[in-house]
């Protein structure tokens, strides 16, 4: 994996630097490019923007489908 600018990846939502995964032995870098960040927008967002806007966001448009 190419990770030659893994901090100068930024979360489109907050703008903050995305820490890359790491393997939890190794402490190397296994994945650089955070999470895709739709339907909020159509960037990459980190962890915490992920599991508080993002996943929320989805369930609500699932809900919505379904006639919930």
């Amino acid at each position: 994996m190419d990770v030659t600018n893994i901090n100068e990846v930024r979360c489109s939502i907050k703008g903050c630097y995305i820490e890359p995964l790491r393997h939890p032995e190794t402490g190397e870098v296994v994945w650089a490019g955070g999470n895709n960040a739709e339907p909020i927008n159509d960037g990459r967002c980190c962890d915490e923007c992920n599991a508080t806007v993002v996943i929320p966001a989805r369930i609500a448009l699932m809900e919505a489908n379904n006639g919930s």
